[in-house]
């Protein structure tokens, strides 16, 4: 128990905080098993592409709410093929990324990012690139702590 407190402890410090004024609602995490009842009707289309697993997060800031979904895939190819799909105005995050009308799209390396809105505001734009780098130093995060724990057993 100490040494999974320990490591979310880490990632947090790693990741930072959310951007200023957003929190976090709501976690929820998919396999393969289950992906059907987040994605009714639209699992299909990840399941024969490498999928792995989608963590989704719900936030808010004051009556503004986002959701971010994090996609990950067995290959870096998988996650690419998926974002190539989505429309958008280029944007330098991750791997390359895409701003919409009401969200962002972005790759890196397995991972594809989704962060949208229901509601377009003043500022969006910045507020989206905002999360996004959140999401991304908290995955790169993720990844040096697993990294650094085998190496040491």
């Amino acid at each position: 128990m100490r040494r999974l407190f320990a490591i979310v402890f880490a990632m947090a410090l790693l990741a930072g905080e959310l951007p200023r004024g957003w929190h976090l609602e709501q976690e929820m995490e998919f396999s393969r098993e289950n992906l059907y009842k987040y994605l009714d009707g639209g699992a299909d289309r990840f399941l024969n592409s490498g999928f792995l697993k989608l963590r989704v997060y719900f936030l808010k800031k004051g009556e503004r709410e986002a959701v971010a979904e994090i996609y990950a895939f067995e290959k870096e190819e998988d996650a690419l093929r998926f974002f190539k799909e989505e429309e958008g105005k280029p944007c330098k995050i991750g791997d390359g990324g895409k701003l919409q009308p009401n969200g962002l799209v972005f790759v890196s390396g397995k991972r594809l990012f989704k962060i949208y809105t229901y509601r377009v505001w003043k500022g969006l734009n910045n507020e989206l690139l905002s999360l996004g780098k959140y999401y991304l130093r908290l995955n790169q995060g993720a990844v040096r702590i697993k990294t650094k724990e085998r190496s040491g057993r």
